[in-house]
Order: structure tokens, then C-alpha cells, then sequence
């Protein structure tokens, strides 16, 4: 913070609130600012808004609509005979702990639950990085007045298996971020 505390005053005053994430405790929390001995003291009111992941150990993001992340990684599966297919998917969701895409009942065969997926690029625009993930859950979507889907198909969910610190933390930023944008967008 030394020789930002200008720019940190700045921010501070136009705002007229903060948003906190705190990580480890998978928190986002909105305060106001209650009153200031700026540029070093900020005095905080109890936020009246405070997200909490409760059976995630990180926030989950729904990204199908926007199609901002994609996945792209080969898969061979044996059922009569061996069977190789390469699949580029946007993700339906994702979060620093795992990801989900859709794929079609032909594309279902290639997947099982506990079955590993190796050497997986996943993508946004601002960058690229190599993970590998295990198959969690497979389920069942059907068209409802949620989703723009006009058949059904299959929700495969993975959970990281090998993931570096740094994609990681990519992938934190880039969801605080979007979260911290649609919370403007509702608020402001």
C-alpha cells in the first residue's frame, strides 16, 4: 500500500462501499464506509451483504449463457470395441475446485463417474493452461424455462485432479471478478 494511498483514497471515496472476498473462508462481503481517517484508516459498517459457499469450498459460476470458458481434451473409451473422440466444449459452470460441460447422449458413452480426464485445456480470453480433472457426477438435463436447450442431453461435472497454483488463483480472480460485475450490475 505505501505510495498507492492516493489512489486507494480514491477508489475508497467514490465509491462510497467495499467488497471483500476472503478465500480461505469463501466469503464476499459488501460494506459501507461508516467513516475515514483517510489515507491509512477506513472504518467499515457491518455488511448488509455476505455470501457464503456452503457445501462448495469455493463459489461455482454459471457461465453456459456467455460461453467464456471452454474445455478441450481428448477421451477413449472401450464399450465393444476401443473408441477415441475429441471433445471441445464450452463450460456450463465452473469454480476454482471443478468444472461442468454438456455433451449428447452419442457423447455420454465416453464419459463415467471416477473416470480421469488427462491433459484437458481450459480457456478464457485472457488466458490458457493444462489441467487434468475426474468425472464426479453425470447427470440428466432436460429443456425447462431456465435453460435454452431444446433436447436433452448430459451434465458431466468434474472435480480437479491436478491443478497448478497459479491456474488456480486465474481462476479465482476471473470469478470474483464476474461475480463483483453482476453485483454492479444489480446494485448500480
Amino acid at each position: 500500500m505505501v505510495g498507492h494511498e492516493r489512489h486507494v483514497q480514491e477508489l475508497m471515496s467514490s465509491l462510497g462501499y467495499i467488497d471483500l472476498y476472503v478465500p480461505d473462508s469463501a466469503l464476499l462481503l459488501r460494506c459501507n464506509i461508516r467513516q475515514t481517517d483517510a489515507p491509512h484508516r477506513y472504518y467499515l459498517q457491518i455488511p448488509d451483504f455476505v455470501a457464503q459457499v456452503d457445501r462448495r469450498k469455493s463459489f461455482r459460476l454459471n457461465v453456459y449463457a456467455t460461453e467464456d470458458v471452454k474445455v478441450s481434451f481428448g477421451k477413449s473409451v472401450s464399450i465393444s470395441r476401443q473408441m477415441s473422440q475429441h471433445f471441445h466444449k464450452s463450460c456450463f459452470d465452473i469454480s476454482p475446485g471443478g468444472f461442468s460441460f454438456l455433451v449428447s447422449r452419442m457423447e455420454s458413452k465416453f464419459f463415467q463417474v471416477n473416470d480421469t480426464i488427462c491433459s484437458i485445456e481450459i480457456k478464457t480470453k485472457s488466458w490458457t493452461s493444462k489441467i487434468n480433472a475426474e468425472i464426479t457426477l453425470i447427470k440428466e438435463v432436460g429443456p425447462d424455462e431456465f435453460n435454452d436447450l431444446t433436447y436433452k442431453v448430459w451434465r458431466i461435472c468434474c472435480r480437479f485432479s491436478q491443478i497448478d497454483q497459479i491456474t488456480k488463483k486465474y481462476l479465482e480472480k476471473y470469478i470474483f471478478e464476474r461475480i463483483k460485475d453482476e453485483l454492479h450490475a444489480i446494485n448500480g
